[in-house]
Parts: C-alpha cells; structure tokens; sequence
C-alpha cells in the first residue's frame, strides 16, 4: 500500500481516499458488511440484526454495495411464495472488512485515550432549538399570508 507522503501523484491519491471514505460512509453500509462477514444473509435477516423498523435505510445501503460490487444479490423464486432476496460479499467486500476492522479499533484506541464521546453521544448531546420553534415552520399568520 502506497503512503500520502512520497506518492507521485498526491491529488489522485486523496482521490482515491475520498472515493473509498464516501463508499464506506452511510449509516447502514459498515454494519451490512459485518453482517455479511458472517456468510450469507437474506433482507429480512439483516434487517433484523440491525433493528430496522423500516426498510428503506437497508434498501439504500444495499443498493449502495451492489452497485459498488461489494455485495452479490441473489433473488430466490420459492414457488409460490413471495421470492427471497440473498444477499453475500463479494471477494472485493471480503477485502473491505480488515479496513472496518482498523477504523473501529483507531476509533476506540483514540477515543479512549481522550476521553472522546460517542459519535452518537454527541449527536443526542446537540443543542436544540426550542419546541416551538421546531414545530411552527411557518410564522404566525401562516407565512404565506395567511392563505394556505
């Protein structure tokens, strides 16, 4: 693997890690590939792993693998059935996981050496705006005067 520093060509090279970070980025994207790490998995099974009420996040992070060639979708016609979408890695999603498995353990040795909160902490920490604010969008009169 080639360094930042010494590269010949430093602006593909930052390119190229900015191409592999927005691939990896997403909400569902790592936690489908260390789903799948484990073998083979069917829609429902994952979304059950990740405590999904929905489905529309995983369809997004999904679509988002295959696409990438990350993940192979397989669809199976069970008769009479609805059919069953399968999902697995691909040798390339095989070579993505070492990458997660850095990432969370730079996290963790980092955030534990000073004292960072959680991504999700932080989140939940935010200011927010005040309750009325947030649920009048418009001004009072209706913003559009007074005629909806």
């Amino acid at each position: 693997m080639t360094s930042l520093h010494g590269h010949q060509d430093e602006r593909q090279h930052f390119e190229d890690a900015y191409e592999a970070a927005r691939i990896l980025s997403g909400k569902w994207v790592p936690a489908v590939l260390v789903q799948l790490a484990g073998g083979p998995r069917y829609h429902n099974d994952l979304a059950r792993a990740a405590g999904l009420m929905e489905n529309k996040p995983l369809d997004r992070a999904l679509h988002r693998l295959v696409h990438m060639r990350l993940v192979d979708r397989t669809v199976h016609n069970l008769g009479g059935s609805a059919p069953r979408v399968r999902y697995r890695l691909t040798p390339r999603g095989h070579s993505v996981l070492p990458i997660i498995d850095e990432l969370a353990g730079w996290w963790q040795a980092a955030s534990a050496a000073e004292n960072l909160p959680s991504p999700a902490a932080s989140w939940e920490a935010r200011p927010r705006e005040p309750d009325q604010e947030r649920c009048a969008p418009f001004p009072p009169g209706g913003g559009r005067g007074g005629q909806f």
